[in-house]
């Protein structure tokens, strides 16, 4: 199983998700691991950390809520000439990080 498919079936477990925020995969030393970000620690993520999920290491991040830093005024001069095919910015985001989300 790859660190996609361990970190996917992760995702599709059932939580608490009112605390679990966001999983994903990325390096740690060189060594793949599975990023999950809580909003508080419980029982279950603890154990998850100590034990791995699949044969991968787990590293939790406990993150607030997350919600948008401002909100967008879309007018129609911002929208004119926009096609939503016009520009892929996901090559853009996995530049800035070795971090893949689910």
């Amino acid at each position: 199983m790859t660190i996609t498919e361990a970190a996917t079936s992760l995702s599709k477990k059932d939580h608490d998700w009112s605390i679990l925020r966001s999983i994903g995969v990325g390096k740690d030393d060189d060594e793949d691991v599975i990023f999950v970000y809580i909003g508080q620690a419980n029982k279950y993520f603890t154990e998850l950390a100590k034990t791995g999920w699949c044969g991968y290491p787990v590293r939790l991040q406990i993150i607030g809520k997350i919600r948008p830093a401002e909100t967008l005024d879309l007018d129609d001069d911002y929208r004119e000439g926009y096609e939503p095919d016009d520009y892929d910015c996901t090559d853009d985001l996995n530049s800035l990080s070795n971090t893949k989300y689910f």
